[in-house]
């Protein structure tokens, strides 16, 4: 299922180009990016928001894990969010350092 937005990837909130991206699958730069443009349910929005995720880049810096630890987010959310950040090549972290 494809998230109903689309995201650019390719330009930051300036409007200017971004660099080049690394290989690393985790690489997130979209610093500034709200969570709001990835289009997920407003209830999973307000957890991560209540958690302190304020940013694309900061939810990238999250495992699977230490989401399944902020209260209000579950397996459909980790679902959604997967999708949204892998229709613009980007993921969860994978390497399992905590983080909160």
């Amino acid at each position: 299922m494809q998230p109903p937005f689309k995201l650019d990837c390719t330009s930051d909130v300036s409007g200017h180009g971004v660099d080049a991206v690394s290989s690393s699958a985790t690489s997130c730069v979209h610093a500034t990016r709200s969570l709001r443009a990835l289009g997920l349910k407003p209830r999973t929005l307000h957890s991560l928001r209540r958690a302190g995720v304020r940013s694309v880049r900061g939810l990238c810096e999250l495992s699977e894990h230490e989401l399944l630890l902020i209260p209000g987010i579950g397996h459909g959310s980790i679902v959604a969010i997967t999708a949204a950040l892998g229709s613009c090549s980007l993921s969860l972290d994978q390497d399992g350092n905590e983080h909160i």
